[in-house]
């Protein structure tokens, strides 16, 4: 999470506390948390908060951030950002669906996500990097792993990199 900023990453950790508390069920989006619930969790200073819906004051603190964060993580993370809802409606906003490229209206897509999300194991976040710390280079593949690979034929879209 070390290339997220501190807004991104508070909003994250609230999601991630949230699904340890088992506060959601993926067939229930009436209990998801609402833009203005994720506000006051964030305790965001008062500048922060500034004109604009609740949606537009979130997207500006962090959730504008951490959406393609989770969408372009390597680990294939589930759309976690799917569970802060409209509360007038008990669904995402439009950026979300369109962060995905998907219908506004792709329901059944969404709450597989969320039953992702209620599944996966968002500690493992914490072992793995999403950046190179400071100072230390990319390694690139050595003889004997480029061998190795050549020796079983792994041919999974890789073969050009050799």
């Amino acid at each position: 999470m070390s290339n997220l900023s501190s807004q991104a990453q508070s909003l994250l950790e609230i999601l991630i506390g949230e699904i340890e508390q088992e506060r959601f069920s993926a067939d229930r989006p009436e209990g998801f948390l609402g833009y203005g619930e994720v506000i006051e969790m964030m305790d965001l200073p008062e500048g922060a908060i500034t004109g604009g819906t609740h949606g537009e004051t979130l997207q500006r603190n962090g959730l504008d951030e951490l959406g393609p964060w989770i969408k372009g993580h390597p680990r294939n993370l589930p759309a976690i950002t799917g569970l802060i809802v409209s509360k007038e409606t008990s669904t995402p906003g439009a950026g979300f669906f369109k962060l995905y490229n998907k219908k506004n209206d792709d329901y059944q897509w969404w709450l597989g996500e969320v039953a992702r999300c209620l599944e996966f194991d968002w500690s493992l976040l914490e072992s793995t990097p999403t950046k190179l710390p400071q100072g230390e280079p990319s390694r690139s593949m050595d003889t004997l792993e480029r061998s190795l690979i050549e020796k079983v034929g792994y041919k999974n879209g890789f073969e050009n990199v050799l």
